[in-house]
């Protein structure tokens, strides 16, 4: 599998507020965490966090900017642009580590400071 463009594919998904899409990248019993945010488990609870998320801003563009794999794992590097709903937009780098279980993804980490596109 060409990880870059699956990564590309996932992030489209969530560029385009598809988050039925996104959801079919993910394991049913996927976990996904934020910065330092609680942890959401499970595929459908992940898809609507995501969605409620997305509604506080105006867009979100995601420019990968590496992607790495070493066996069970993925890691992204990514500026990512946020627009605010003000349409100021605020772009922010962003690391995302995914942990696969065969093509899907069962963790799906992100580091990111997003406090600049809140303030």
């Amino acid at each position: 599998m060409d990880w870059s463009r699956r990564v590309r594919d996932i992030l489209n998904a969530v560029d385009q507020n598809d988050s039925e899409k996104f959801a079919t990248y993910l394991t049913a019993d996927a976990e996904f965490r934020f910065g330092n945010g609680p942890a959401m488990v499970g595929s459908a609870a992940i898809s609507q966090g995501v969605s409620d998320f997305l509604e506080m801003l105006g867009g979100i563009r995601h420019n990968i900017l590496n992607v790495w794999r070493d066996g069970n794992h993925v890691v992204a590097q990514l500026v990512t642009d946020y627009t605010r709903k003000d349409g100021q937009v605020v772009s922010i780098p962003v690391v995302d580590v995914f942990r696969l279980r065969g093509d899907l993804i069962e963790s799906y980490l992100i580091y990111a400071d997003i406090t600049p596109v809140f303030s």
